[in-house]
């Protein structure tokens, strides 16, 4: 057994919370979090395309415009350093797409959690993971409002 496994079954049973509850609300937490990354990467995608749009856009005004030459230049430079960048970007964001589908699958392997975790945003399972990591034999410190499992 991991150091990392033994502590996080000692600290389950110091808080009087089962392992399980425990596994699930971490779960829910990576889900949470690979949403957010996931929202982040979309974000920098979309502005660096829409960035893109532009430079494209303002080289194709130049082109037109014969006396800008030096300008067109620079222009066409900027956009390959903008190309680099997307595609720097698109690789985040799938990456960010695979890491939200690991820590969903991962969600949805809880048989508390199936077919709950789809339709939930990310104050949803913040607030169901905090159901989850402080439930203990006394019961839930805060009641989840969303029709998810009363634990």
């Amino acid at each position: 057994m991991q150091r990392s496994e033994r502590f996080m079954i000692d600290w389950a049973a110091e808080h009087d919370i089962t392992l399980e509850n425990v596994q699930i609300g971490m779960a829910l937490a990576e889900l949470r979090l690979s949403i957010a990354r996931l929202s982040v990467a979309q974000a920098e995608v979309d502005g660096c395309r829409a960035d893109l749009v532009e430079l494209e856009a303002e080289r194709q005004e130049i082109n037109r415009d014969r006396s800008r030459g030096d300008e067109y230049r620079v222009i066409v430079a900027d956009i390959r350093l903008k190309q680099d960048e997307m595609t720097q970007l698109e690789e985040q964001l799938d990456a960010s797409r695979y890491s939200f589908q690991t820590a969903s699958d991962r969600a949805r392997g809880f048989a508390d959690l199936a077919g709950q975790v789809e339709s939930m945003n990310e104050k949803d399972l913040a607030d169901l993971e905090f159901d989850y990591i402080n439930h203990s034999s006394h019961g839930i410190t805060i009641a989840h409002t969303r029709g998810s499992p009363r634990l």
